[in-house]
């Protein structure tokens, strides 16, 4: 299917969606690049309707709709494997959302206080995944998921400046199986975890 053919395939979808709610999408970009402004319309479009489980791959860089990511209470399985920026609110939290996997994803916060850790509350969160990704905050970063079974993380670019070796704090009893790949850079500690697998490349 020929670029302007598939734009305008997408924008049928969601225009004859209406006002119904997705239980799942998925989108693949893999073959053009495509206008930042018309995949973050497409995102939005998406979050407003309500979607459980959402899978966006795109190679290019996009500017995400932070904003209504955060206000789709819906999300129970997120997996994205894009180069975009996150804008993280102070205190933000997903409740439903059960599977997190992120890929090439910058995580930034929205707020300048950095006395305060910024804080990411996911009450039902089993899988958390992150791969490739860059923690551009200055604050520590906690996150909650009362939960989570399976951490994996794996930082591959070395982390040079100090102001953005911030710690990312994992408060999970319920923590089993942790998984490292990278550098020392990054503190990663881990908070009320009962961990019984645990596999680390340095």
């Amino acid at each position: 299917m020929q670029k302007e053919q598939f734009v305008c395939f997408v924008n049928m979808v969601l225009l004859h969606l209406a006002n119904s709610s997705i239980q799942n999408f998925s989108l693949c970009l893999t073959c053009y690049q495509y206008d930042s402004s018309l995949i973050s319309a497409w995102i939005s479009s998406i979050f407003e309707r309500g979607v459980h489980n959402l899978h966006i791959q795109y190679a290019d860089d996009v500017h995400f709709p932070s904003h209504t990511l955060f206000s789709c209470i819906s999300l129970v399985q997120l997996v994205l494997q894009m180069k975009c920026t996150i804008s993280v609110p102070i205190f933000s939290s997903l409740p439903n959302l059960q599977n997190l996997s992120i890929s090439g994803v910058r995580l930034v916060s929205e707020s300048f206080n950095y006395s305060e850790d910024l804080i990411l509350n996911f009450p039902v969160l089993k899988v958390l995944e992150a791969r490739g990704c860059e923690w551009l905050t200055k604050q520590n970063i906690s996150i909650k998921a009362p939960q989570l079974e399976r951490f994996s993380i794996a930082i591959w670019n070395s982390l040079s400046n100090e102001s953005h070796k911030s710690a990312i704090k994992i408060f999970a009893p319920n923590l089993t199986d942790f998984s490292y790949e990278g550098d020392l850079e990054q503190h990663v500690i881990l908070l009320n975890s009962s961990i019984r697998s645990v596999y680390v490349v340095v």
